[in-house]
């Protein structure tokens, strides 16, 4: 399984991704939240490697956030976040239901996405993983 160390670099590349594609944001707000998504994904994974615990797939972490105290407070951001990944992928309704959207600019617009997506619910995330890494995750979004 990678390590605490592997997943802050898989952060890293993912936030070198994130400033490319912020370039360009009405043409790549979709792909801006699924990239700001897995930046969480390894945020996530590399505070449950501190404490040698991994997570197989999605639902599993998920759950795992929910019920852990201390990760708590990455829960609620972290579900936002595969929502709207979850809408950008299948232009459904982050719940399963498919072809709920037209285009991912019907569930939110590129500026939401700056402000909600990336600047709200990923440096929340990074944050408070910062907390519990007790390092620094400080990841330069802008």
């Amino acid at each position: 399984m990678p390590s605490e160390k592997a997943h802050l670099e898989a952060v890293r590349r993912n936030v070198k991704v994130l400033r490319y594609l912020r370039n360009q944001p009405e043409m790549c707000s979709e792909w801006i939240a699924i990239v700001a998504f897995y930046a969480a994904v390894h945020v996530v994974e590399a505070v449950f490697a501190k404490s040698h615990v991994h997570s197989s797939d999605h639902k599993t972490r998920l759950d795992r956030l929910k019920r852990d105290a201390k990760c708590r407070s990455l829960f609620r951001h972290f579900r936002q976040l595969k929502v709207a990944s979850e809408i950008a992928r299948y232009l459904g309704t982050g719940g399963g239901t498919p072809g709920a959207y037209q285009r991912f600019s019907d569930y939110m617009s590129s500026e939401g996405v700056e402000e909600t997506l990336v600047k709200g619910h990923l440096a929340t995330i990074c944050k408070e993983a910062q907390k519990l890494l007790g390092s620094d995750v400080v990841l330069e979004l802008s």
